[in-house]
């Protein structure tokens, strides 16, 4: 009898029992650091004025003609390049508190290189603010010449769409930032805009999600340090983690690589698109989703962030309206070219956990 119920508790603990690996993580809230404590205060940085600073991270240091694009094209901007160790430091070094050690451990645990790359570049802006791009990026304009709003701002609620607002989330901080809605404080750009696929554009393409046919660009962004939108982007990051270590009784440490997919609606384009359309949707006290971004001829400020058309950040792709890296919108290149990352596959299901 003592054996079974020795075996009773066992299956009760690795398959029932949650794995809490990461204290705090479950519950995260990222509060914004006081005046005193920011360390982003330095390179002209200030509410009315964008961080001079370019960030890119990679396996190693390197110099090549993408990366040295950035340098040469902005001579008056602060190039850094980090590798995955000093990346780390400086997660450690700008996530000291004793309130963003689930952040830490998080970052800490994530073994996939493209998790760790795609939250990094969160963090990187959000701490420090400037441009991150990634290491397969080419600029092709000044940054001092990008446009940072647009004459068709919108602070206030688009009368026109009637969709329920998300629910307001009580453990989101909001009010705990500086927030200034007629003022843009991060510049994204689009990089999918087909509302309406045909299966052939589907199939073509590989938008296997529902939703993925609008889609935002995180492979380079500008941002001003300690915006809002970029916290939430992060918090709901570190929650989703904790999520899964819960239902998959697994450390985070010991997850395997997951498919292109998989990390798209964890840390990359299309988890990202979601939480910038929640964020926008609560600030603006609206809802907000692709019928606000699409079909952009030119900058579009919606609230603190700017949205820019697909030929910005993503000239020369084969939809949505692309055009060539020559075309007078064109500001970066990306070569879609750094890793083969989602070739691999995962046993469990993260479409299940996102709730897609």
């Amino acid at each position: 009898m003592a054996f079974i119920f020795f075996i009773v508790m066992l299956r009760f603990y690795i398959f029932i029992r949650p794995y809490e690996s990461i204290p705090g993580a479950k519950d995260f809230i990222l509060h914004p650091p006081s005046s005193s404590s920011s360390s982003s205060t330095s390179n002209n940085n200030n509410n009315n004025e964008w961080p001079r600073k370019i960030w890119q991270t990679w396996k190693e240091h390197i110099d090549n003609g993408d990366t040295r694009s950035w340098r040469d094209n902005n001579p008056d901007h602060t190039y850094t390049l980090l590798t995955d160790d000093e990346a780390l430091s400086f997660v450690r070094e700008h996530f000291s508190r004793q309130e963003d050690e689930p952040l830490r451990r998080t970052y800490e645990d994530l073994n996939d290189p493209v998790l760790r790359a795609d939250l990094f570049r969160y963090l990187v802006l959000y701490a420090e603010g400037g441009v991150y791009s990634d290491i397969d990026t080419i600029d092709l304009k000044p940054i001092s010449t990008w446009p940072t709003s647009s004459s068709s701002s919108s602070s206030s609620p688009p009368s026109s769409l009637s969709s329920p607002l998300p629910s307001p989330s009580s453990s989101f901080p909001l009010s705990s930032f500086p927030l200034s809605l007629s003022s843009s404080g991060l510049v994204l750009g689009v990089e999918i805009d087909v509302p309406y696929p045909s299966k052939e554009d589907r199939r073509k393409w590989g938008w296997k999600l529902p939703s993925s046919t609008f889609q935002l660009i995180q492979w380079t962004m500008m941002s001003k340090p300690h915006h809002p939108a970029m916290a939430l982007v992060i918090q709901r990051i570190v929650r989703a983690f904790s999520a899964f270590v819960e239902r998959e009784h697994v450390p985070l440490k010991d997850m395997r690589r997951l498919s292109t997919e998989e990390v798209i609606i964890t840390t990359g384009p299309y988890a990202f698109t979601r939480i910038i359309e929640e964020y926008l949707s609560t600030t603006l006290l609206s809802h907000v989703d692709w019928r606000n971004m699409t079909g952009l001829q030119g900058p579009k400020q919606l609230g603190d962030i700017t949205i820019l058309p697909v030929t910005a950040f993503g000239p020369g792709q084969r939809h949505s309206g692309s055009q060539g890296t020559d075309h007078p919108q064109a500001l970066s290149f990306h070569k879609f070219g750094a890793s083969k990352w989602g070739q691999s596959r995962s046993k469990w299901n993260w479409l299940r956990l996102v709730g897609v």
